[in-house]
C-alpha cells in the first residue's frame, strides 16, 4: 500500500497497454471487485516490460478493459505501477462529466446557430463552426487556414446543417479571402 502511495506521487509517467484482466475477489457481498490487470508498459528511453496491478473498483466504476492504452506512474527502481487515471474522461468521473458538460455546451450552440441560418443566413452557423463566440474554435478547432475552413464546411454539409449550395457559396467565399 505505501509502495503505490509513493509511486503515484512519485514516480514516472508512462504508456500501458492492458493485456488481460482477471476478477481476484472471490466471494463477496460487497460492491466492489478486485481486479489484477496485466499491462505492457513503455517507459520513455527505456524498454517496455510487464507488470501487474491490482486495483479495486466498485462494481459501477468506470475502470480499464482490455486493449486500453492508457497512463501510468511506475517505480524505476521496483518497476512497481500504479494506474493515472487523473484527467482521462474515461476513468476520471470529473473529467467524463467536463467532457459531457462541454459537448452539451457546443451542440446547444451548434442547434442555435443552424435555426439562425434556417431563419436568415448562414453567418451564425459559420461562427460557431470555424471561429465560435469570441473567437473560440468549438466544432472544428485548428480551421484556421482557408484549407481548413473549407473542411470544416464539408463537414457541416456532410452532416446536412448546410445545403450544397450553400457549401460552394461559402467555400468560393473562403478562398476568395472572405
Amino acid at each position: 500500500m505505501f509502495k503505490n502511495r509513493r509511486t503515484r506521487k512519485h514516480g514516472l509517467p508512462a504508456e500501458a497497454t492492458v493485456l488481460s484482466i482477471e476478477d481476484k475477489t472471490g466471494m463477496t457481498s460487497d460492491t466492489s471487485r478486485t481486479f489484477l490487470h496485466v499491462l505492457e508498459v513503455r517507459p520513455e528511453g527505456r524498454e517496455p516490460f510487464r507488470a501487474e496491478v491490482r486495483e479495486v473498483f466498485g462494481i459501477v466504476s468506470l475502470r480499464p478493459a482490455e486493449y486500453d492504452v492508457l497512463r501510468v506512474k511506475y517505480d524505476p527502481g521496483s518497476l512497481n505501477v500504479v494506474f493515472d487515471f487523473e484527467g482521462d474522461p474515461r476513468y476520471d468521473l470529473e473529467a467524463s462529466r467536463a467532457r459531457t458538460l462541454e459537448m452539451r455546451r457546443q451542440t446547444a450552440e451548434l442547434l442555435k446557430a443552424r435555426k439562425e441560418a434556417e431563419a436568415g443566413g448562414i453567418a451564425p452557423l459559420m461562427a460557431v463552426a470555424l471561429g465560435g463566440p469570441g473567437g473560440q474554435p468549438v466544432m472544428f478547432a485548428g480551421a484556421i487556414d482557408p484549407v481548413a475552413r473549407v473542411e470544416a464546411l464539408a463537414k457541416l454539409k456532410t452532416a446536412g446543417m448546410i445545403t450544397d449550395a450553400q457549401f460552394e457559396a461559402l467555400k468560393a467565399e473562403l478562398l476568395a479571402g472572405g
